[in-house]
């Protein structure tokens, strides 16, 4: 089944080619979890982005009607200043009205005045002559107009003395009432106006310490809108730096598959020549050409993960019928005098069996050089890993040339 013996300088060559590709190995491995761990970052620096942005969208909708607010409280404290304007100078108005009034009331105390004088000089006629000095006492003594009303009967006989004098002392003393009445009006119109004016102040104070907080508020919603930015701007930036460093362990990754091929074919070929290929029976694929069909997909090759059987069919392409588990395919080689029981010296091609802990159990394709080509290596993607690898899986069953009826 096997057409040669390798010697032992190609033996050697074969040893050394076994251990770089087994390094080369575990270098992809390496390089494509670093590549993972990178990629694991990303989900993290898109939520972070996304947060971000979204503030930014927060701060710039709460942007627009703190602004809208702020507009209406500076319309609001510009009508509360104007109204304050108005207040203060109704208040000058009623104040410069007080002070004609008061002016008025001097005017008519000035002439109540002169009238006394002139009935102090009746009041020593009278007193001479003996006449009413009394209610002429009683006159002057007075300070209340509505006391007039009281004393109308000594008003009447200290009168028909001189009636033109206490008739015009009785009119000045109405005026004199009514403009003190008018007086204490214009007091209370101005203190009332001052009032309103103070009340417009304090509003106007009010309006502008809103204005000033929507304004307040307004930057501090800029300033959470700039720090979203920034946040954003620092999310894209890692983004972009896990996303280059993913690209440089990708990139290093395949260099390394590139290297693990290149030195396989070398291996391949010195294996195929020293220890021989291994025969086929109901395959359109010899075992070479299966090897070489299966290798292209070193490193990729995920659709056939938990798929082992599946793989080494299509690798061979079988004329003959298929069976539905590796462990059956073990045993039809085997029935029909083709398999291996324990050896572990197959030759390049063949299929090769371990009773793993899945029910169907494990097949793979021997590459040489203790190697075995196999679904599930690395990341669930097919890989060249070693016999002793495998074993790993569960105890090694043999090899078998590839037999489909």
């Amino acid at each position: 089944m096997v057409s040669a013996i390798a010697p032992a300088d190609t033996k050697a060559d074969v040893a050394a080619a076994k251990q770089q590709l087994s390094a080369s190995s575990d270098a992809v491995q390496a390089a494509e979890d670093a590549a993972d761990a990178a990629a694991a970052k990303l989900p993290d620096a898109n939520s972070a982005l996304t947060r971000a942005e979204a503030a930014v969208v927060d701060a710039v909708a709460a942007q627009a009607p703190a602004e809208k607010a702020r507009a209406a409280a500076l319309v609001v404290q510009s009508a509360a200043e104007k109204a304050h304007t108005d207040a203060v100078e109704s208040v000058k108005a009623a104040q410069a009205a007080v002070i004609r009034q008061q002016d008025q009331v001097k005017r008519a105390q000035d002439r109540i005045d002169a009238v006394k004088s002139q009935i102090a000089v009746l009041a020593r006629q009278s007193y001479i002559s003996g006449s009413e000095s009394v209610e002429l006492s009683i006159l002057m003594e007075s300070q209340d107009p509505a006391q007039f009303a009281d004393q109308l009967q000594a008003l009447a006989r200290v009168s028909r003395g001189n009636s033109t004098v206490f008739k015009q002392m009785t009119a000045l003393r109405a005026e004199l009432a009514a403009q003190l009445v008018e007086l204490n009006t214009m007091k209370q119109a101005a203190a009332s106006r001052e009032d309103v004016a103070q009340s417009k102040a304090d509003e106007a104070i009010a309006r502008a310490a809103d204005a000033q907080e929507k304004a307040d508020a307004i930057r501090a919603l800029a300033g959470k809108a700039q720090a979203a930015r920034d946040s954003a701007a620092t999310a894209r930036s890692n983004i972009v730096s896990l996303v280059e460093q993913r690209k440089q362990e990708v990139a290093r990754a395949l260099t390394l598959r590139r290297a693990i091929k290149k030195t396989y074919e070398k291996l391949q070929a010195k294996l195929t020549a020293a220890q021989g290929v291994a025969k086929t029976h109901g395959t359109r694929r010899d075992a070479k050409a299966a090897l070489a069909w299966g290798m292209k997909y070193v490193g990729s090759g995920a659709s056939y993960n938990g798929l082992c059987l599946a793989f080494v069919d299509d690798a061979y392409n079988p004329s003959g019928g298929r069976v539905g588990t590796a462990i059956a395919q073990w045993y039809r080689a085997k029935a029909a005098g083709y398999g291996h029981p324990g050896d572990r010296n197959p030759p390049v091609g063949a299929q090769v069996f371990w009773w793993s802990g899945n029910a169907a159990r494990h097949i793979a394709l021997y590459a040489g050089g203790g190697m075995v080509l196999t679904t599930g290596a690395y990341g669930g993607k097919v890989g060249l890993v070693t016999m002793k690898h495998l074993d790993g899986y569960g105890p090694y069953l043999g090899w078998a040339e590839a037999y489909y009826g």
